[in-house]
């Protein structure tokens, strides 16, 4: 049986000491908080394909998630409408999971919230 928390209720239980909130109207609004929340709280990992990349644990609130627009168009202009296709994909088929090296220990170092900053507008 499935209990139903509320959002207080879910944040009570996790650590506040490192944990990145987001809120929004829609679906791209609240995604683009949160990547703005995600510069000032990351630390730097390294991905299972060998890649760096920003993590941190976080909670996303969506007032309307069925509102339009519900899908964030400015990632479709920056790359490209099949590289959603392709994403899509991946997330849901796995289709590229055979690229994935299973290391043996995770491999993560902690950065500076200002190295985290400059290294996401150095990508922007």
């Amino acid at each position: 049986m499935l209990t139903r928390f509320s959002f207080e209720q879910v944040l009570s239980k996790i650590s506040r000491d490192w944990l990145v909130v987001a809120r929004g109207r829609t679906l791209p609004e609240a995604w683009e908080r949160s990547l703005l929340a995600l510069a000032e709280e990351c630390i730097k990992v390294f991905t299972e394909y060998g890649e760096s990349s920003f993590d941190a644990p976080a909670v996303i609130v969506v007032k309307e998630p069925l509102a339009e627009p519900r899908v964030y168009l400015k990632g479709i202009v920056a790359g490209s409408l099949r590289g959603l296709f392709d994403y899509v994909a991946d997330v849901m088929d796995g289709v590229r999971d055979h690229l994935v090296e299973k290391p043996s220990t995770p491999t993560r170092s902690a950065c500076s919230r200002t190295s985290c900053r400059a290294a996401l507008q150095q990508i922007r």
